[in-house]
């Protein structure tokens, strides 16, 4: 249940958003957002070392770097369990690849999850962030509403929420909703004489 966001970086140094060096860890309920930073170094959203021993489930994991190199997920050579994810990228980024595993590079979800059997249920594409550092998501998003796997140790989220089941993916458990009528207004007929603030007024409506 992390918002990671807003990186300020120059240099030639690597950016990664969660790094995992040794051991064990579980990683889920994340929602990450990798933005384009003045680093020339690799960018990726979450690397772990080659002998970490790592759960991976029900993040979003966003990296919008656009000319530097670039990875979602970078994995070594440990035990990896990884589904329910979402993910984004910037294709048109000729450094950039969707993951890297023990040093084999894999350009697409679908490639990824044909030779490796992670991300059954995985995901590409906007997840509908709020905004750039504001990772809460969008009410009239889809894309992970829902898409969850039910984990019995995460039960709330980032804010304290209940969480549904099956779950949202990412850290902010959101209610969607479908705009299907909007109403605005186009013409105000009367009073014709100046509104005073902090005022009521009535107002027909017609259809």
């Amino acid at each position: 249940n992390n918002f990671i966001s807003a990186w300020n970086v120059s240099g030639t140094g690597s950016v990664v958003g969660i790094a995992i060096v040794s051991g064990s860890a579980v990683t889920d309920f994340n929602s990450l957002r990798m933005n384009d930073v003045a680093a020339n170094g690799m960018v990726a959203a979450m690397v772990d070392s080659s002998t970490a021993s790592v759960h991976l489930r029900n993040n979003i994991l966003k990296v919008t770097e656009a000319d530097a190199p670039a990875r979602v997920l970078i994995h070594g050579s440990g035990p990896l369990i990884s589904d329910y994810n979402v993910f984004e990228g910037v294709p048109s980024n000729p450094q950039y690849a969707l993951a890297e595993s023990n040093g084999t590079i894999y350009g697409s979800l679908f490639v990824w999850r044909s030779n490796t059997g992670h991300d059954l249920h995985g995901l590409y594409g906007d997840p509908g962030f709020l905004t750039a550092t504001d990772l809460h998501i969008l009410r009239s998003a889809t894309l992970v509403s829902g898409q969850g796997l039910s984990l019995g140790d995460a039960t709330f989220d980032y804010d304290q929420e209940s969480r549904a089941n099956p779950p949202d993916i990412g850290a902010d458990e959101y209610e969607h909703m479908v705009v299907t009528e909007d109403a605005g207004l186009a013409w105000l007929a009367a009073p014709d004489s100046i509104l005073t603030s902090n005022t009521d007024y009535s107002f027909n409506v017609v259809a």
